[in-house]
């Protein structure tokens, strides 16, 4: 609706003019008339109305904060003096409402931004007659919880152009740099070249600037280089970048959707194309290097190998490792899985046929038919695998004390035993008798009283496990020396942070197009 005046006009609430935006007082008067609200709907209707005016009411977060809690769920509804001061606060400030006047695009403006326990906000502004003038609230967060509201606040204020890219705003950020500073101030004081003596207090970048005098313009007081090709038929001007823009264009270069992440050598082709600063290419090379997204999407470049680590065992079932086979074909039992079972140091293996891979299904397996019959181990090792590391399998553990293992992740290579040596042997002090031996009727043993049988089978076994170490020994040894001559190695420590290689691919999409 038009003005008495014809300079104003009322639209949803509020009363447009010359001067700025204000709110209409025949809305306001419903305010100022309201009574202290006697239930949840009343307040929130109050609240509504209130919040709709909010841009006009400084520190509108912190004033209704009490009143917007006793609209929460399962806040009982009861009146105090708090609620009552907060209501009547609102009141006020609604119907002394000031004028908000418009922004004037093209002059600066002041964004101030502050946070405290409660509640984060910004504001921002414009010196209009030379005072501030709020140009509007913006969203105001609350409940932040356990984060840390001053990860939030911006501690000093800050100026923005209505165009960071325009000449003046260009101008300015290339003044403020004091590297570029001293070559504009000598292109617009003297024009000529000035001499190394002039320059020689200054920073490396800005002899660096000089050396290029004869390329670099200013073109509305901003500095650029002018590069031509050799031939002379091409040419382009390149913006002096000043470093605190160094990041922005990185960003929007190799980053955004438009920049694609593309390597070195073409994230460095679209900067020059644009931009020049001293070391480009150095600081173009180690943004594209150190990009998250480029490495998780590429995964390792080269594979780094470490030393080989041994560890030998030197007893038997000190130490046991198992795994699951399957699923095969069920069997008539109902059994679709192996579970193979293997002792690290005499390398006799065991497979126990079960119906499943659930974790209770391996623990009893383990109870019943190998530690029962050979005792608890001293360490249990298995691959990472959610089945054999869950919460029963960990519990089994601790009950028997025995200390839980595993194999290098995406490695379970880690977890291999062959060393040629017959396990029977190892273990029973002889070898097993084949069908080979009667069918070729081998001729046996002479009978030996109990206590000699006992002494040369302690006998040797004694020597059968003093020689399998010395030949474990060595065998690792040899395997160390010739692993460790392919590795590279790299020193980690418990806090460095490393990239994890977890391929994972999915059907129906192409490699080139996934992501880890």
């Amino acid at each position: 609706m038009l003005g008495g005046n014809g300079r104003e006009v009322t639209y949803l609430g509020h009363i447009i003019s010359a001067e700025g935006v204000r709110t209409d007082p025949d809305k306001i008067s419903a305010v100022r008339h309201k009574t202290c609200p006697t239930d949840v709907h009343q307040l929130r209707s109050y609240l509504g109305l209130c919040t709709y005016y909010r841009k006009f009411v400084k520190n509108f977060s912190i004033i209704a904060r009490p009143l917007h809690k006793l609209t929460e769920a399962k806040q009982k509804f009861i009146w105090t003096d708090e609620y009552d001061n907060a209501f009547n606060k609102l009141k006020d400030a609604l119907t002394s409402a000031p004028v908000l006047a418009y922004p004037e695009i093209g002059k600066q403006f002041i964004l101030d931004t502050d946070a405290g326990h409660e509640c984060i906000g910004a504001v921002l502004s414009q010196e209009i007659d030379g005072q501030d003038r709020c140009h509007r609230l913006f969203q105001v967060e609350k409940k932040f919880g356990m984060v840390d509201p001053v990860v939030h606040q911006v501690t000093t204020p800050s100026t923005s152009e209505s165009d960071p890219w325009s000449d003046k705003s260009v101008r300015k950020v290339q003044l403020a740099d004091p590297e570029i500073k001293p070559i504009i101030e000598f292109k617009e004081s003297t024009g000529g070249k000035p001499s190394w003596q002039d320059i020689a207090s200054f920073h490396p970048t800005t002899k660096r600037y000089w050396a290029l005098w004869d390329s670099l313009h200013l073109r509305n007081g901003v500095l650029y280089r002018k590069w031509e090709s050799d031939d002379g038929k091409a040419f382009r001007w390149q913006l002096i970048l000043p470093k605190t823009r160094v990041l922005t264009v990185l960003k929007e270069l190799h980053g955004s959707p438009t920049g694609g992440h593309f390597g070195v050598t073409k994230t460095l082709q679209k900067v020059r194309k644009r931009f020049y600063w001293n070391n480009v290419r150095n600081e173009v090379e180690k943004w594209c290097r150190t990009c998250d997204p480029c490495a998780a999407d590429k995964g390792p470049g080269k594979r780094i190998k470490g030393r080989l680590q041994l560890y030998n065992v030197g007893a038997t079932f000190e130490r046991i490792a198992f795994d699951i086979l399957g699923p095969l074909p069920r069997s008539s039992d109902g059994n679709n899985n192996i579970l193979v079972v293997m002792d690290y140091y005499t390398k006799w293996p065991e497979a126990y046929p079960i119906p499943d891979q659930e974790a209770p299904t391996v623990a009893e397996i383990l109870v019943q038919n190998w530690i029962s019959r050979y005792g608890v181990p001293l360490q249990l090792q298995s691959d990472q695998g959610r089945n054999l590391d869950s919460a029963v399998c960990r519990r089994l553990c601790e009950i028997f004390g025995i200390d839980k293992t595993h194999t290098t992740a995406l490695h379970p290579q880690s977890d291999d035993m062959t060393t040629g040596y017959s396990p029977s042997q190892m273990l029973f002090g002889r070898n097993l008798r084949l069908p080979a031996d009667l069918l070729f009727s081998r001729p046996t043993d002479a009978p030996l009283a109990p206590e000699e049988y006992v002494e040369n089978l302690r006998t040797r076994m004694e020597e059968v496990h003093h020689l399998a170490r010395d030949k474990i020994g060595m065998t690792s040894e040899k395997m160390k020396t010739r692993y460790d001559a392919r590795a590279t190695g790299q020193n980690f420590h418990e806090i460095d942070q490393v990239w994890l290689w977890n391929p994972k691919r999915r059907k129906g999409l192409s490699p080139k197009l996934q992501t880890n």
